[in-house]
């Protein structure tokens, strides 16, 4: 559930109210069922997530020097500490962030102020997405909450290096592939995404989730 939408004023009331009278409440993780309990009061069924295995796959290609991340442009997705890692890396690294929202203009500010090279891009098709993710450097996921987490479970699919944010989801789902970091440390943002760099080819057996193809399993980490 996060922190309170300050732009939706009763975004909660209305949702608790949706949630009591719901025949149930299905949520994709424990940390969301976690939280729908304890501001609701209401169970919930976990219902594993799915990608796409279909579409999110590896191949060979040559990975472009940079970081990539693909989220909408909001606070909690916290593209700031993206922005200020690439620029305390030696050195600076192109920083490459996919999607939209109102936080644009605010990182382009950071980015310019920084000195880090950054574009931002929207609305690929789902081969230029699949591209992206196959030639990243490295994907940077450093939300501040998640329900679920999606992007990192596509990127680890393409077996590119990643590094998460070190919340609740992304440890339940991602187990051992990604890099971990501490949120608010930009060192530790930096010294995970150095070590990412060194390793190139994440195990996919290392990721737990259901795909789509009949809810195969993999191995836990």
């Amino acid at each position: 559930m996060g922190r309170r939408y300050a732009a939706r004023r009763g975004f909660y009331s209305r949702l608790r109210y949706v949630a009591a009278h719901a025949a149930a409440v299905w949520v994709p993780s424990a940390a969301t069922a976690t939280s729908v309990r304890a501001r609701f009061g209401v169970d919930c069924r976990q219902v594993p997530f799915c990608f796409d295995s279909d579409r999110f796959t590896t191949a060979p290609t040559a990975r472009r020097r940079g970081l990539l991340t693909v989220s909408h442009l909001t606070p909690h997705k916290n593209h700031t500490a993206v922005i200020r890692a690439a620029a305390l890396l030696e050195p600076k690294t192109p920083v490459r962030i996919i999607g939209k929202g109102p936080e644009r203009a605010s990182l382009e500010r950071l980015a310019a102020t920084l000195g880090v090279p950054c574009t931002f891009e929207s609305d690929l098709t789902e081969a230029e997405m699949v591209t992206a993710y196959r030639t990243a450097e490295v994907v940077v996921c450093p939300s501040r909450f998640e329900g679920f987490g999606l992007t990192p479970l596509e990127a680890i699919a393409c077996r590119t290096p990643v590094v998460v944010s070190d919340i609740p989801p992304h440890r339940e789902w991602l187990g051992t592939a990604p890099y971990f970091f501490t949120l608010d440390d930009d060192d530790s943002l930096v010294t995970a995404i150095e070590a990412a760099r060194g390793v190139r080819v994440p195990s996919r057996t290392c990721c737990r989730g259901d795909d789509r193809r009949g809810g195969e399993r993999f191995g836990s980490a």
